[in-house]
């Protein structure tokens, strides 16, 4: 007998056994509902009752599951990065504000040192010329220094 017939014949003995499904027999009692245990690799067989009994407790299950719609501050990108400046802020005790006349004094304090550092960029530039411009005449001294001892040698 194949696999197939042999499952066929199981379901037919399962449902004739059981009487017909939608008549209740007020003398017979009530089956309790014991819970289906599935354990994978084990084949079992299961009535027509204990498989329905299986189904609407996962439709239940399922029927609970309930997902949380999104707020607006669920959806907002920045929010993370808020949390992080609201924890530094705490942390470090620090807060930040904007004011237009600390922002021009620091505007101001920030043109007069970059003019102040390009005036020290060109000082330094012109001391090297100038020490480059001692060094060369020192040499031509030296130059000088010797034709003069030659020539008092010579005479």
């Amino acid at each position: 007998m194949s696999p197939r017939t042999s499952v066929g014949i199981l379901i037919a003995v399962s449902l004739l056994a059981g009487g017909p499904l939608n008549a209740e027999d007020p003398s017979r009692p009530v089956p309790q509902k014991y819970p289906v245990v599935v354990t994978p690799g084990t084949p079992s067989i299961w009535s027509i009752e204990q498989a329905h009994y299986l189904l609407n407790r996962l439709r239940a299950t399922n029927d609970g599951i309930q997902t949380k719609t999104p707020s607006a501050d669920d959806l907002d990108p920045n929010a993370v990065n808020g949390i992080r400046l609201e924890a530094l802020q705490t942390t470090l005790n620090a807060g930040a504000a904007l004011n237009e006349a600390t922002g021009l004094q620091n505007r101001t304090a920030l043109g007069q040192f970059s003019q102040q550092q390009s005036q020290h960029d060109l000082l330094i530039g012109q001391a090297q010329a100038l020490q480059s411009r001692l060094f060369q005449d020192q040499l031509t001294l030296a130059n000088l220094k010797g034709q003069q001892s030659d020539r008092k040698s010579v005479v």
